[in-house]
């Protein structure tokens, strides 16, 4: 065994100082600065630049599958009990402004001052304490970034075109970010096909390759490229000719499914778990989160949707962020700040390694506890959508993909391995070296833990 050693999405090495506001609004291109010396600025005044603030008036409704009774049975929520609670609500003068595919979310607008007491007093209509039919949450904005270009340094597009092989095996991997141009020449062998796109069983139409859950309708693609570059990551995209190991597996059936989650540059928490749920109902076998937010505390939706992945078999991969931040602290970034906490073996947090000085990228977040592993993630060769040549970019939200496409060929390879010993398979195999030392483990060995999961 060898030694243990945003978008999200923030490609840049550049960090975003950015001040949460009460309006959805994202970002400023205007506020792009570095951050301070990570050794001299205050963990106070880190979060009073980015600890997310929930927005004002709105709250989320999560409502569970099923909740588990005294006599261990598990009692399916109804739908005439979500349109109750629904009702109730309703009555007391709050609204629902939106909906997640067959109301299993409600975003609902509160004309309440004190949001927190609004909060508390829309949980007690879910149900006695151990019985609810589920949970009431803040709903917060999602931190993006704009994508680095790096015009000097575009390089050969190497197309993936290849006599198809028979497949064995599959594996579904739901990319959950700004959706990805699913007319991408080098994607086109990679889409997921949606077999119940016709039964419309999520009240969703027109997904057969994916979804738009701003618009609840299949992929309606615009971006700046984000989701494209992580869908190509996790395919082994852009080929590399002088890499053999380049690429993806051909005796695998690689399904990439496309959740965006996104409109006009803004997200908030509501449309980031709705997607997540959506990947999951849809049989996902791996999640890619290269997004967040910093909070305080734990998320209660965020901590219930990672749930349902772990019971589902689902593998959450998260970018670790890319503030030069210790997510081991009080203000840390979810969801890979889960993959610390116990009963969250199914989340796996990555930063970002910088190749040339095989050390820890400037940019990445760390965590002796929280960031699990690193890959590459500094001027990483990524493909880009619309036919525009290929670029290189940077981030935690880059490094995190690569981690997925090994994780998704272990689990290609064994359907039914357990949530820790694929944990095993990854940490145990990581490189090891002193440069490293404030993450959990070390960097990525993809042949090695492949290898050692067979």
């Amino acid at each position: 065994m060898k030694i243990k050693i945003w978008r999200y999405l923030l490609f840049s090495a550049l960090f975003l100082s950015f001040s949460a506001c009460k309006e959805p609004v994202l970002y400023d291109h205007d506020l792009l600065t570095k951050d301070p010396d990570p050794l001299t600025k205050s963990v106070q005044s880190f979060c009073d630049n980015l600890l997310a603030e929930p927005i004002q008036n709105e709250y989320i409704l999560y409502f569970k599958d099923s909740i588990l009774l005294e006599s261990d049975i598990k009692k399916p929520v109804s739908t005439s009990e979500i349109e109750a609670v629904i009702a109730e609500l309703e009555e007391e003068g709050d609204t629902p402004i939106k909906h997640c595919m067959c109301n299993n979310m409600v975003l609902m607008q509160t004309p309440a001052v004190d949001l927190q007491e609004r909060v508390l007093g829309a949980e007690s209509k879910l149900g006695p304490s151990g019985h609810r039919i589920g949970v009431v949450g803040s709903n917060y904005p999602i931190i993006f970034g704009p994508a680095s270009d790096h015009p000097n340094e575009i390089f050969d597009v190497f197309s993936s075109t290849r006599e198809l092989t028979p497949r064995d095996k599959k594996v579904i991997v739901a990319i959950v970010d700004t959706g990805f141009d699913l007319n991408q020449n080098d994607l086109q062998n990679y889409l997921w096909n949606n077999p119940d796109e016709m039964d419309n069983i999520d009240c969703i139409t027109s997904d057969l390759n994916g979804v738009n859950i701003i618009t609840h309708t299949g992929n309606s693609f615009l971006s700046d490229g984000h989701g494209t570059a992580v869908a190509g990551k996790v395919a082994g995209l852009p080929l590399n000719p002088n890499n053999p190991n380049s690429g993806y597996p051909e005796n695998i059936d690689l399904q990439l499914m496309d959740v965006k989650f996104t409109h006009h540059d803004q997200a908030t928490l509501f449309d980031a778990v709705c997607g997540m749920r959506y990947a999951i109902n849809q049989g996902a076998n791996v999640i890619v989160d290269s997004w967040g937010l910093y909070k305080t505390e734990r998320d209660p939706l965020l901590e219930e949707v990672l749930l349902l992945a772990k019971k589902k078999m689902v593998t959450v991969v998260a970018a670790a962020g890319n503030h030069t931040n210790d997510n081991d602290v009080e203000c840390s970034f979810y969801p890979a700040r889960f993959a610390e906490i116990s009963g969250f073996e199914n989340v796996i947090s990555v930063g970002a390694a910088d190749p040339i000085t095989q050390s820890l990228a400037s940019f990445s977040n760390f965590g002796k506890s929280s960031v699990l592993l690193v890959a590459d993630g500094v001027q990483e060769p990524a493909i880009s959508p619309n036919g525009q040549a290929n670029k290189k970019v940077d981030g935690t939200s880059i490094a995190a993909p690569i981690v997925a496409r090994t994780i998704s060929i272990i689990k290609a390879n064994n359907p039914t391995i357990s949530h820790l010993n694929l944990r095993d398979c990854l940490l145990q195999n990581t490189l090891s070296d002193p440069n490293f030392q404030t993450i959990k483990n070390g960097l990525l060995d993809a042949d090695g833990s492949i290898l050692s999961c067979q």
